[in-house]
């Protein structure tokens, strides 16, 4: 291994290790290591090929930009140059973890599950810590990870687990794809049960219905693309016990809510919740806002602001149809066709989140989606390709 490769192999890791445990730069909200990405672009480090994947960021680049530009003529949408500038410079300079690791990524598959083995133990003493004591692990995140995690008052009202981001469900999602990259790469038994075991908590803690659902997706293709037409006797025992087993735990934990302030405030986050939908919370009043808006090829930039009022998506597909226009969705699903089967595992819990909550804003759960699918569509011999 001559040094070039060397050093490459070390900016990867570094790389990775920042988008999975580093906080973001707090002046300038970003991952440290997107200016280090800058940097070996402009130095020619790294070239991106005039392929399929170029010109389809391409596309989407012409889209935000003349979106943004279109946006600037429309009423009331002065005040809002500087953030629709700001997201829309964030979701083009993404796309650099995609082509780095596409081009770059010398490394063996395991020096990658190394690190995402390190992110599963740190994040399993958050966790442990967060459930022992949530306030004080919550402060110390604030205090470690700065403004860009969820604030205190916030954690107050339904005492989800933040990891670094300020909404929850991201924190799902962002563990969750690093599972489905394990899932598909060479692990077995003992060690992927007992990641599988540490991201169940993590969703657990995040509160996150649409993880879940996502979680729920990742285990029903697994068995069936593993055990389709030879599930032996033994293995459907294992299923079914221990589900009869978290089946029973969770009786218990729902009778004795009261006991455990974070199993009754889950319960009545999911059971509960029709003040908050009822209040304008839930995301279908949301969707049904935006229908005030015509789908235009190109759209009004990054922030929506129509008949007098903010109008969030809560939807990444329809954030891109609103903000960018529909051409930016139809790009970007060609993108996602084109990588989907090859990256089952990463897409399930990905497209959930594109679906009903924000991928595309969080720079480091984006970037990761970027990183994990250049990774895992290399040339490899793992099973579930």
């Amino acid at each position: 291994m001559n040094s070039r490769v060397k050093i490459n192999s070390f900016l990867e890791c570094i790389v990775f290790f920042d988008i999975l445990i580093l906080p973001y730069m707090q002046i300038l909200i970003m991952p440290w290591s997107l200016p280090l990405l800058l940097f070996l672009f402009t130095v020619d480090v790294f070239r991106i090929k005039n392929d399929f994947d170029f010109k389809i960021y391409l596309g989407l680049c012409i889209c935000i930009l003349v979106s943004n530009l279109v946006s600037v003529y429309r009423p009331n949408y002065l005040d809002f140059v500087g953030n629709n500038t700001k997201y829309g410079l964030q979701l083009m300079t993404s796309f650099l973890y995609f082509f780095y690791f596409k081009k770059t990524s010398i490394q063996e598959r395991s020096n990658f599950l190394g690190l995402i083995y390190i992110y599963y133990v740190y994040i399993l003493a958050l966790a442990i810590w967060f459930v022992g004591e949530p306030f004080i692990a919550v402060e110390f995140i604030r205090d470690l990870y700065g403004r860009t995690t969820v604030l205190v008052e916030n954690f107050s009202m339904d005492l989800r687990f933040p990891y670094f981001f300020s909404d929850p469900n991201s924190a799902g999602y962002f563990t969750l794809m690093l599972f489905g990259f394990c899932l598909h790469s060479r692990i077995h038994g003992f060690n992927l049960f007992l990641i599988f075991l540490i991201t169940l908590l993590i969703v657990f803690l995040t509160q996150s219905s649409g993880s879940l659902v996502a979680l729920v997706l990742m285990i029903i293709v697994f068995i069936l693309m593993k055990f389709s037409g030879r599930l032996k006797l033994k293995y459907l025992f294992f299923i079914l016990g221990l589900s009869g087993i978290l089946f029973l735990l969770s009786i218990y934990l729902i009778n004795n809510k009261e006991d455990f302030i974070l199993v009754e405030s889950v319960y009545e986050r999911t059971f509960n919740s029709t003040d908050r939908i009822e209040s304008g919370g839930g995301r279908f009043y949301h969707w049904n806002n935006l229908l005030t808006m015509y789908p235009l090829p190109f759209g009004r930039g990054y922030t929506l602001f129509d008949n007098g009022m903010l109008k969030p998506p809560h939807s990444d597909f329809l954030g891109l149809i609103y903000r960018y226009g529909f051409i930016s969705l139809i790009l970007f699903g060609l993108f996602l066709r084109k990588y989907f089967r090859r990256n089952l595992f990463i897409m399930i819990p990905a497209i959930v989140c594109l679906g009903i909550n924000a991928m595309l804003e969080d720079q480091k759960l984006f970037g990761l989606f970027l990183i994990l699918v250049a990774i895992n569509s290399g040339e490899r011999q793992d099973k579930y390709a």
